[in-house]
């Protein structure tokens, strides 16, 4: 908050007439046409006059019959009109819109957030436009404030009301029909006549509502101008989005390097990260200092989750650069992490940390597992069948199902003979998420089982023998892609509730 805020109302900046102008150039234009015998006469909204639409006139993008709501060309502004013809009721024509209006004022940024309204209630076709405050935010380079336009008991007017709130913009409501998400910037450019001339807002969004956004977190974090600047636009959005957190973003130093906690040669491969998947990179680099493999270490932990890795390190007391010697690849890490985690739920424990023989090791404590399955087991696995309905997609051909039982899943494995029935305590516990895929015309039929992670990602798709004798089929590969994109929008509306929640906070 900005020291004595009234000082910040005293000698306002006002809208400009070129701010109003560029306002109006926002909203839909029209040409408000008459028959003339065989010629047009339309007035213009844009050029401000009638203008005559005759034969000669070649350049005139429009066929010579004229229709209602039909978009044209004005030869003479080159502005895309409507057509409306001029006795159809004009005067019950409306438009409006949110804009945010930025003014730069005593080295400060104003941002004046209207609603503006086109309307035709005149009996000319000249429109009318009117601006209504609702909202006003000032910017110091270190501070803010945010007003609200709204009734004054005492001054018996309306008035500029401080809040205490460092918050953003409402964002668009079903129930109130209002937001601002949809906002336009009118003169952005304002902001290099200010301390904020180097906050780098417009290289990071050039809409407006984001911009706000964008601008509540650089004054509190006024480095965050060099992640911008360096094109770390993924890493910026999530921390605008309030994704981030303290630990990930060392915001006291001004060294990039040290502030997103990287490596100078690995600045190329995390310009493409987000906020998570830097997590997951520190993560990596903090455990295995030295690796030149980085990126494909960061692909394989992000693709099981941080937690995934650390249990593995629990049960086996191995270094990272360790595991990673040993189980070099996606598969053969899964199916050691099943075989230690199966193994050590065994009255004897995890008997062989590294087995020479890793598939003949999981197979045989994957029977034991399967021998000692616990009852309550499925009274979760029941209750998780109704919770895993959202995550359920088929096309033409496919469909998925969820299992209902352990026997379901068990039944599965043996069938395909791969190994899934060791997985039935932790699908249970809700720590993965296991889904049947079937043939629409086979419902009943194993066909091939996916295993989802709890934050929206394939961690694995087999089908018979882990398609150790042919090639996954091309409707399964087809489909693969198409529940990564389902699973991706499950997540990015999970992570604008998470926004609204921190927002609203």
């Amino acid at each position: 908050m900005i020291p004595n805020t009234n000082s910040l109302l005293e000698d306002l900046p006002k809208i400009s007439r070129e701010q109003e102008d560029a306002i109006a150039n926002e909203f839909p234009q029209y040409a408000f046409y008459k028959r003339i015998k065989n010629n047009i006469k339309y007035y213009c909204t844009s050029c401000h006059r009638w203008q005559k639409n005759s034969s000669d006139m070649r350049t005139f993008s429009t066929p010579t019959i004229w229709k209602h709501n039909q978009l044209y060309t004005c030869p003479y502004c080159g502005k895309q009109v409507v057509a409306k013809s001029a006795g159809r009721g004009h005067k019950t024509l409306e438009n409006k819109g949110h804009f945010i209006v930025y003014t730069a004022y005593k080295q400060r940024l104003y941002a004046f957030v209207i609603k503006a309204y086109q309307s035709f209630y005149n009996e000319e076709f000249e429109p009318d436009y009117y601006l209504s405050n609702q909202y006003l935010y000032v910017f110091e380079k270190n501070h803010m404030q945010r007003f609200k336009w709204t009734y004054d008991s005492n001054l018996r007017h309306n008035t500029w009301h401080p809040l205490k709130t460092d918050k953003g913009l409402p964002q668009w409501s079903y129930m109130t029909n209002t937001g601002y998400e949809d906002s336009i910037a009118i003169t952005p450019k304002q902001i290099y006549e200010t301390d904020l001339k180097y906050s780098e807002m417009e290289t990071f969004s050039s809409r407006a509502y984001t911009q706000i956004e964008y601008l509540i977190k650089y004054i509190k974090h006024n480095n965050l101008e060099y992640i911008v600047k360096a094109g770390f636009l993924g890493i910026a959005n999530d921390i605008v989005l309030g994704l981030s957190n303290s630990k990930i973003i060392k915001w006291k130093s001004n060294n990039l390097l040290k502030m997103l906690g990287i490596r100078k040669q690995d600045i190329n491969l995390v310009k493409l990260c987000n906020i998570q998947e830097l997590k997951v990179y520190q993560y990596a680099i903090k455990n295995m200092p030295n690796a030149d493999n980085i990126a494909e270490i960061v692909k394989i932990i992000y693709r099981f989750g941080i937690d995934y890795i650390e249990e593995i390190k629990n049960l086996t007391n191995l270094s990272m650069n360790q595991i990673f010697s040993y189980a070099k690849t996606i598969q053969r890490l899964s199916q050691w992490k099943d075989y230690l985690y199966m193994a050590s739920k065994l009255p004897g424990g995890i008997g062989e940390i590294k087995p020479k023989n890793l598939q003949a090791a999981h197979d045989r404590v994957l029977a034991e597992s399967n021998f000692l399955a616990k009852k309550h087991q499925e009274e979760q696995i029941q209750n998780r069948f109704k919770q895993l309905q959202p995550l359920l997609f088929e096309t033409n051909e496919l469909i998925m199902k969820a299992p209902e039982s352990g026997t379901e899943i068990i039944l599965e494995g043996k069938m395909l003979q791969h190994c899934v029935g060791g997985y039935v305590q932790r699908h249970a516990d809700g720590k993965t998420n296991i889904l049947f895929i079937r043939k629409k015309d086979e419902p009943d039929m194993p066909y091939f089982t996916v295993e989802v992670s709890n934050d929206y990602q394939i961690i694995q798709c087999h089908g018979y023998k882990n398609e150790a004798t042919c090639a996954k089929p091309d409707e399964i590969i087809d489909f693969e892609k198409r529940y990564t994109d389902f699973l991706e929008e499950l997540k990015n509306e999970r992570n604008q509730r998470n926004a609204v929640c921190i927002k609203t906070a």
